[in-house]
């Protein structure tokens, strides 16, 4: 008998749990509204493309927006990333390797498909500020082993997926390009692109 009501047990608590997850999904109203607050987790892939190299990794991030107009959103963040790779010239293998600190402010728009759709597409860019650390030392690197910051551009593209009232989760791919100084003082751009995946709450 004991094993029967601790399934029972078991199974009425599942029960509680998908209630509550209907009711949240059904209550939760239209999108963010003019003057929320707007606080975001970010995860993802990273990918860094300096010429002929590439480094690939992981992103880190923490962003607050506010909602200027319904659907229109304000940005500032910080964004903390970490890439190694390798590459073979001449018979030779090397590993190279770019990290980054960055500073990111801009407007994201997003497109309404109705009261009742819990997907909301999205778009958006802006300015960012790029600290860097960067090892790609090899024979005919373009920009060798440098460090430094430098201001530059970014652009993203997503879709947004309402969970409840106060917080939604949604991905997005995001594109920057940053002009730096090799260690032959040319200057070469970084491109930064990656996959995120974030979780943001309403305030």
């Amino acid at each position: 008998m004991q094993p029967f009501r601790a399934r029972k047990r078991i199974s009425s608590i599942g029960g509680v749990w998908a209630a509550m997850l209907i009711a949240l999904l059904w209550a939760a109203p239209a999108w963010a509204a003019q003057g929320d607050a707007r606080a975001t987790l970010l995860l993802g892939t990273a990918n860094f493309s300096i010429g002929s190299g590439s480094t690939t990794g992981t992103s880190f991030g923490f962003h607050w927006g506010y909602e200027l107009e319904d659907r229109l959103t304000w940005s500032l963040g910080a964004t903390f990333t970490s890439t190694s790779g390798q590459i073979s010239q001449g018979g030779q293998t090397y590993d190279i390797s770019a990290n980054t600190n960055t500073l990111s402010t801009g407007l994201t728009y997003g497109f309404d498909l109705g009261p009742n759709s819990i997907v909301l597409p999205f778009a958006g860019g802006g300015l960012n500020y790029v600290s860097y650390d960067i090892d790609f030392n090899y024979p005919t690197s373009e920009v060798g082993r440098v460090s430094g910051a430098s201001p530059g551009v970014f652009g993203l593209a997503g879709l947004e997926f309402r969970v409840s009232r106060n917080f939604d989760m949604f991905v997005q791919y995001v594109l920057s390009a940053s002009s730096i100084e090799a260690q032959d003082g040319s200057t070469v751009t970084l491109l930064a692109g990656g996959l995120l995946l974030s979780f943001r709450l309403t305030i």
